[in-house]
């Protein structure tokens, strides 16, 4: 396998524009990828593997554009859009599988704390549904995130008639 490692006199990856790549620095970088190499591990496999993996910002495309074809509600498609980049965009760029449950978890509990218990669950279902629409065509590895969160049980605002009350009005009806 040939890895290139950088190019002499520009800076090196991710690193200070004052560090450049010289001979001595790149046979250092060179030697730490050969013992990576002799052990089995390729250098650029999680490189491309990355690189392939689709992010939650493809899911949302991919899943609006499931629900567009279906015919679903333009305010449900519209509720999604907006949504979803606002609560999380932070991950919208990066792979979904990077998204774990611990992290879901986490943004779920903050919406229950600031008094938002629907949005939170919304939110879980939105990224459920997200992950559903890219493992039919890509296969993902792991898990769902959304399995990981208990949902916050809804309550309802306001009392409902009990259906023995109900005989009374449908006879006057």
């Amino acid at each position: 396998r040939r890895v290139v490692i950088g190019r002499f006199g520009r800076p090196g990856a991710g690193e200070d524009h004052a560090d450049r790549w010289t001979v001595s620095r790149a046979r250092k970088e060179a030697m730490r990828l050969l013992g990576t190499m002799s052990s089995g591990v390729d250098p650029l496999a999680e490189e491309r593997k990355r690189e392939n993996t689709p992010t939650l910002g493809n899911g949302l495309e991919l899943h609006l554009a499931n629900m567009r074809k279906a015919g679903r509600s333009p305010r449900s498609i519209e509720t999604i859009e907006t949504e979803v980049p606002r609560l999380f965009k932070a991950w919208l760029d990066e792979p979904i599988t990077e998204f774990r449950g611990v992290e879901l978890v986490a943004i779920h509990d903050a919406l229950t704390r600031e008094g938002k218990c629907y949005l939170a669950n919304r939110a879980v279902a939105h990224v459920s549904a997200i992950w559903n629409a890219l493992d039919k065509v890509h296969e993902l590895d792991g898990r769902n995130p959304a399995r990981a969160v208990t949902r916050n049980r809804y309550v309802p605002k306001r009392e409902r008639v009990a259906d023995d009350g109900m005989v009374e009005w449908y006879a006057k009806v």
